[in-house]
């Protein structure tokens, strides 16, 4: 069987594909597993030289990306790979743009499908997965799908927060193009942990600044402990953030909108309180551009106050205060 098949004058290029060996049948026995090699090479000019590695594709994925192209847009049948460990040309990072290319010589420039794999290794915590592409793309974690966009969409931006454990992963994104321009793009970063924010009064507006010293403007998590003695009664909790955020009342959640900013305010009620301690925490992050979080927790019959910059109230409000019943004229 020709699995390669490069019979032209060229300098010194790779070539490579991925091929999966069985054992043999209708042979000796001790002789299934043994396979037949040949290598054909012609030198046309000045010095030649030839390298053949056969490695297990697995031995390939170790920190490094490694790509796999097919002449359809399914996946299908044994494409051409470039990148690995070993690939002469690396693949340090997902981001492509063919345009009305194609992405190897014998792919064609419309109807690919590509695949590209890598082993990493994560600290624990909170990733951001940011993947972009005209036309259709899946992402897995593992073997678990975190995004899916294969239909024909055309250009568009996904993202996924996920937890990762500590340890080795393995990330696999496919990709496919149906027409006209091709282009893919993706990577993956963890977000900056802030320390836990002790009080009741969650009102911050860091617009493009930072939370803190040292901590970028963007991509970080930090919570707030509004835990405390709370009077009986009945309570709305009401959230407004840029970007996610969950509230857990006592170790439940009432609030979760674990997304990009929808300019939209989160509620929920909190009713029947008894008289005591209870546990109450806002858990906050930031993905890009601007960043604010208010978060009160405000009894039934006081008013919960934004103030705003401007005469439109658009945006994110600079301020927040909870006024009671009897402080009103305030």
């Amino acid at each position: 069987e020709l699995v390669i098949d490069r019979w032209t004058n060229s300098g010194f290029r790779e070539d490579s594909v991925k091929l999966t060996i069985k054992d043999r049948v209708n042979v000796p026995a001790g002789e299934e597993n043994i396979h037949w090699i040949e290598v054909e090479y012609y030198d046309y000019v000045s010095s030649g030289e030839i390298e053949v590695i056969l490695d297990p594709f697995e031995t390939e994925l170790d920190n490094t990306w490694l790509g796999e192209y097919y002449s359809n847009n399914n996946l299908e049948g044994t494409p051409y790979v470039m990148g690995g460990k070993n690939g002469l040309s690396k693949i340090k990072s997902i981001a492509f743009n063919w345009g009305l290319k194609s992405p190897y010589y014998k792919i064609p420039t419309d109807n690919f499908s590509a695949r590209f794999t890598k082993k990493a290794d994560f600290s624990a915590g909170t990733y951001l997965f940011s993947v972009n592409g005209d036309d259709g793309f899946r992402v897995y974690l593992d073997n678990q799908l975190i995004i899916d966009a294969w239909p024909n969409t055309g250009l568009r931006e996904k993202r996924k927060t996920l937890e990762v454990s500590e340890g080795e992963h393995e990330i696999v994104v496919e990709y496919f193009e149906g027409a006209y321009a091709a282009n893919v793009s993706f990577k993956y970063e963890q977000y900056n942990q802030v320390e836990t924010i002790v009080g009741k009064e969650v009102h911050y507006n860091w617009d493009k600044g930072s939370p803190e010293y040292g901590v970028s403007s963007d991509y970080f998590m930090t919570s707030f402990d509004q835990s405390g003695m709370y009077g009986r009664g009945d309570y709305f909790i009401q959230t407004f953030a840029d970007d996610g955020i969950k509230v857990e009342v006592n170790e439940q959640k009432v609030i979760d909108r674990w997304t990009d900013f929808t300019g939209t305010i989160d509620k929920a009620l909190w009713l029947d309180v008894p008289e005591g301690h209870h546990e109450v925490k806002t858990h906050y992050f930031e993905n890009v551009g601007r960043a604010a979080v208010f978060s009160d927790v405000v009894p039934f019959d006081s008013w919960l106050a934004y103030y705003y910059p401007n005469r439109t109230l658009s945006g994110m409000p600079t301020a927040a205060k909870v006024i009671e019943k009897e402080n009103l004229h305030e």
